[in-house]
């Protein structure tokens, strides 16, 4: 969640990677953008989840091929979190229309 500022700071992808391998993993998926809009790789279009320290998604994913682990990127093509409180924030009267 937001709030967490440092997110993969201390995240070692080949250490990861081989504790899959060990474990007899041979596919994952990995996030690239999850559901609040946030992504887990530099970018210049959308926008990098506040405090990443480091190249998630790169990381796992180069780590992955090198170890022969298939790895796949989740990404959220719907409306994020912010997306949809958007109309909420900009229009309160958008309040009454809603039935909760």
């Amino acid at each position: 969640m937001p709030g967490i500022y440092d997110i993969g700071e201390e995240f070692n992808g080949r250490e990861f990677v081989g504790d899959l391998k060990d474990a007899g993993v041979d596919y994952i998926t990995v996030f690239a953008r999850c559901n609040l809009g946030f992504v887990y790789y530099p970018t210049k279009i959308g926008t990098v989840y506040p405090g990443l320290k480091k190249d998630l998604l790169g990381s796992m994913v180069s780590e992955c091929h090198k170890k022969g682990i298939k790895a796949a990127a989740y990404f959220n093509a719907g409306l994020s979190l912010f997306q949809v409180q958007l109309p909420f924030v900009s229009f309160p009267a958008a309040w009454k229309r809603c039935i909760f």
